[in-house]
């Protein structure tokens, strides 16, 4: 049986730029890493079931069968 999983990765910047959200987060990583921008790293996990995976793949509108086992038998049978 397939486990399915939530990681959350948060970043806390602390910089003189206004708006650091508007970056792409590989300069924000890169910044963070070399440049002037401090930054903190947290993240958490947890175990979500098979049906709230496909919730939160939804969502995120993302296609569940990349991800989810059987997905498409699912629809088949109107089990979405």
């Amino acid at each position: 049986m397939t486990r399915y999983f939530k990681p959350v990765v948060t970043l806390e910047v602390l910089s003189t730029e206004q708006d650091v959200a508007a970056m792409d987060l590989a300069d924000i990583v890169h910044e963070c890493v070399r440049g002037s921008f401090s930054g903190n790293w947290n993240s958490t996990t947890c175990e979500v079931s098979r049906e709230e995976m496909i919730k939160l793949l939804e969502a995120q509108r993302s296609d569940p069968s990349f991800l989810v086992d059987d997905y498409e038998d699912d629809c088949e049978r109107g089990e979405e």
